[in-house]
Formats: C-alpha cells, structure tokens, sequence
C-alpha cells in the first residue's frame, strides 16, 4: 500500500452503517474520511479504526467535528477499536469520555441502535411525537 494512502469499505443498513478504514489518516488523507462520513446516511454511523496505521492531529480533529456535525443532526457517530497514537491523544485531551469510543461493533450495536433509530426518525419527522 503506497504511502499517505487511506481505504476504506462500507456495510450498509437502514438504521447503521459500517465504514472500515485502513492505512493512514492524516493530513494528507483526512478528506477521504470526511467524504466518506457526509456520504453516510444512516441514524448510527460506526467508523472502525482497525487498519489504521498511523494518524495525526489532522485525524483528532476530523473526528470531533464530525462527532459534532452527527450530534447537530440528531445522529450518532461511534469510533470502533481506536488504537495508537489516535487512542493517546483521545485519553490525553480527555475526549475519550466526549466522543463514543467503543472496543467492538457490537457494543456499539447493543448500547446506540435501540435508542438512536428512534431519535433519529423522530428528528427528521416520520415518526408521530
């Protein structure tokens, strides 16, 4: 895989969607992220951080707003096995306990999914209040 190189693949669902990215996020990659997170439609967004291999501060800061951008939204944005240096800036700055940072997908299917799917619709109106 060349360098500064970012890939990512996506598992779709009508209440989550899975995006798995790999390689290096940062300043040079950081706009793949963002494309693929506006691009994403659904309630609960879990964006696995396994294959990544190196990040930077340009990473730490996508991630917050899109954390903000999904909470403005009525929308959820899980971080999914977080590792590295991006785990150390998360603990350091103390957003570790700000964003949803969880170890496995399931945990995040088990603690957002029941209560997202209906916030969500109930936020864009097809749902009676």
């Amino acid at each position: 895989m060349a360098r500064d190189t970012l890939w990512f693949e996506t598992a779709s669902g009508t209440a989550m969607q899975v995006l798995h990215f790999g390689g290096e996020l940062t300043a040079m990659t950081v706009s793949s992220l963002h494309s693929a997170l506006s691009d994403a439609t659904a309630p609960v967004v879990i964006l696995v951080l396994a294959g990544v291999t190196r990040s930077d501060s340009s990473a730490l800061g996508a991630l917050v707003r899109a954390h903000l951008r999904f909470q403005r939204m009525g929308r959820r944005l899980a971080l999914v096995c977080v590792h590295g240096f991006l785990e150390r800036m998360l603990k350091t700055t103390g957003l570790i306990e700000v964003l949803d940072v969880v170890q496995t997908p399931e945990e995040t299917q088990a603690s957002f999914l029941p209560f997202s799917v209906s916030e969500h619709a109930q936020n864009i109106g097809t749902l009676p209040k």
